[in-house]
């Protein structure tokens, strides 16, 4: 009897500790989980403040970018008509009925 009595204690003491062990482990996993949880709560406020970031920086250069085109297709405007003034003859140079002109 003295013997089962000491098995049972035994058993009783093991489970005790499994028990202890298993809400430590639990206690810890929470702790972890939350960290966790904190963490990636932080990153995506992190991530979503740099595509709001990386959003206003593509409207800039959006905005830019037309600025630009409109520039360039004025200057491209002036050239070609810098060209053409350079390029063609005068009207007198067209000739008249009195006999003359470059051509």
């Amino acid at each position: 009897m003295e013997e089962r009595k000491e098995s049972i204690e035994k058993n009783f003491d093991k489970s005790n500790k499994y028990r202890v062990e298993l809400e430590n482990i639990s206690v810890s996993l929470f702790a972890l989980f939350e960290k966790m949880e904190k963490e990636y709560e932080e990153k995506i406020q992190e991530l979503s403040e740099r595509c709001e970031s990386l959003e206003q920086e593509n409207v800039e250069l959006k905005y830019k970018l037309r600025q630009l085109s409109e520039e360039l297709k004025t200057l491209g405007e002036k050239i070609v008509a810098e060209v053409i003034k350079r390029t063609s003859l005068p009207p007198e140079n067209f000739g008249n009925n009195s006999g003359g002109g470059d051509l």
